[in-house]
Formats: structure tokens, C-alpha cells, sequence
């Protein structure tokens, strides 16, 4: 099951193969651009990507982040973490989530790590626990890390949440 939820997210992206370039890895306009940390939460924004409206031609159902990391002769390590919105209410706790990593190296993009999150509750809380990972360095992370000696020079990242089977506001968070 994890595993068709991380070719779903790869299928949001424009299809294909995880190791091959995806369209929205390197057609899609991104929903925000960014050149440092950042966390945007769908749920609360007041953009016209609001709510569970995110997507577009290329990335149907993903909301989908451009991170410039700089100079490649010092560019910081990176984390990246995405779920669903904290709008949503903590209970049934049932909600998934799948996170796409594009990593631009040498002006070619790779897929650098797919993320499938499954809502685990915590107490009264329900929080996305990363479940797997398409890139083996990464694994017991709750995110993808792009370490800073990895010549990675622009990373986009697409993120998509369900509940139930319907799309829901989504949260993504880099550092």
C-alpha cells in the first residue's frame, strides 16, 4: 500500500518512471519560490492555491516548491518535511500524504528521494509519520535531506495529502 502511494505521488507529478525527469520537475511553474527556510500551510493561506485548490496542468494534484540553494561551492544541508494542512481536525487521524523531491544537479533534475507519510496519533495529536522512502540514505528521517556536499543546486518539491480518499490542504516545511 505505501508503495502505490509513492507512485501516486510520482504519477501527480507528470508521470513516469522515478528516476527519470518528471514534467513538473521541469515544466511546471512552481506554486512558490523560495531561497532560504520556509513552511506554507495550504490550509490557512489566502492564495488562489488555498484549501485543497493546489495543483495545476502539469501537477494535477501536487502543490509544488522551488528552493534556490544557492552557490554549489557552500550551499547548507537541507531538510524538507511535508503533510497535510493543521487545519485539519486531529480526529479520525486517518489521512496520508506523499512528498516528490527533485533534486537539479549540473542543469539535469533527478528524483532525489519520494516520501509516503501515514497519519499516526500521538495522544490527542495526529501527525504525519514518514513510512518510506525511495532514497535508502534517508530512511528513519521524517523528511528528504540533501546534504551540502551534494552538488544539488535547486531543489523543487511536490506534495500531496489525502483523507479518505479526497484531497486536503497540505503543509510543507524546509530548512
Amino acid at each position: 500500500m505505501f508503495f502505490a502511494l509513492g507512485l501516486t505521488a510520482t504519477a501527480a507529478c507528470g508521470g513516469g518512471e522515478a528516476s527519470q525527469p518528471l514534467s513538473c520537475a521541469t515544466d511546471a511553474t512552481p506554486d512558490l519560490s523560495v531561497s532560504s527556510q520556509f513552511s506554507v500551510d495550504t490550509g490557512i493561506t489566502t492564495s488562489s492555491n488555498a484549501g485543497a485548490g493546489y495543483g495545476q496542468r502539469a501537477c494535477p494534484d501536487a502543490f509544488l516548491v522551488e528552493v534556490d540553494l544557492g552557490p554549489t561551492q557552500s550551499p547548507p544541508d537541507f531538510f524538507v518535511s511535508g503533510g497535510w494542512s493543521t487545519t485539519i481536525p486531529a480526529q479520525p487521524c486517518d489521512e496520508t500524504s506523499s512528498m516528490t523531491v527533485f533534486a537539479r544537479e549540473a542543469d539535469q533534475w533527478r528524483v532525489w528521494d519520494v516520501v509516503v507519510y501515514q497519519a499516526q496519533a500521538e495522544g490527542p495529536l495526529c501527525h504525519a509519520q514518514a513510512v518510506s522512502h525511495t532514497n535508502a540514505s534517508a530512511t528513519g528521517l521524517g523528511g528528504a535531506l540533501i546534504p551540502s556536499n551534494s552538488g544539488v543546486q535547486t531543489v523543487r518539491v511536490a506534495v500531496m495529502a489525502t483523507q479518505e480518499g479526497s484531497k486536503v490542504p497540505v503543509y510543507l516545511a524546509g530548512e
